[in-house]
């Protein structure tokens, strides 16, 4: 199996070229090709509806923000290894892919406590692991279901002209969901 770091890489180059149902289908094969099919199942059914509505409620309140304050990007991070807790970041500086540099999502201008997102955390508690690659199939099954409910969310969310970027709590890279409209 290929090292965790180069499949998160590959995930990252999938989530913005990969329709939602090629990208489930494939992290579901790698899913059940390592952990099996049972858990891979229990992983697709996820969010559940408390999870996918407080993710919602979270985002749609550090949009809001971002709109009242003048800010350009809402930096969402999440911590599976801590209840699968997730943050927004409002940020008023931005830098593209293409520049190379993330550390503007490190000079936020406010942080917003997210959720705890219970379903995942459970699940990645159980059955995931970043050392075990006989259980990281079920970890990058879990970050992908989070990356494309998220996306997913994205797409319909308020404020368009707001970019939202996505990380691992701390942790580079930054993985781009909407870019802000910065005219």
């Amino acid at each position: 199996m290929r090292d965790s770091f180069s499949l998160l890489d590959e995930l990252e180059r999938d989530l913005g070229s990969l329709s939602a149902e090629a990208l489930d289908g494939k992290y579901r094969r790698f899913a059940v090709d390592t952990v099996g099919s049972e858990i891979a199942t229990a992983i697709a059914l996820l969010p559940g509806p408390d999870d996918a509505r407080a993710l919602e409620r979270g985002l749609h309140d550090a949009l809001d923000r971002c709109a009242r304050v003048g800010a350009v990007v809402v930096n969402v991070e999440y911590d599976l290894r801590r209840e699968w807790a997730v943050w927004f970041f409002v940020c008023h500086e931005y830098s593209s892919p293409e520049e190379g540099d993330d550390s503007w999502a490190a000079e936020y201008a406010e942080e917003l406590r997210g959720p705890t997102l219970d379903d995942f955390a459970g699940l990645y508690q159980t059955h995931g692991a970043f050392d075990d690659s006989s259980r990281f199939g079920a970890t990058l099954y879990l970050i992908a279901r989070f990356c494309l409910t998220l996306r997913e969310l994205v797409q319909v969310a308020p404020h368009p002209h707001i970019g939202v970027s996505l990380g691992y709590h701390k942790q580079d890279p930054i993985w781009r969901l909407r870019e802000p409209d910065l005219r």
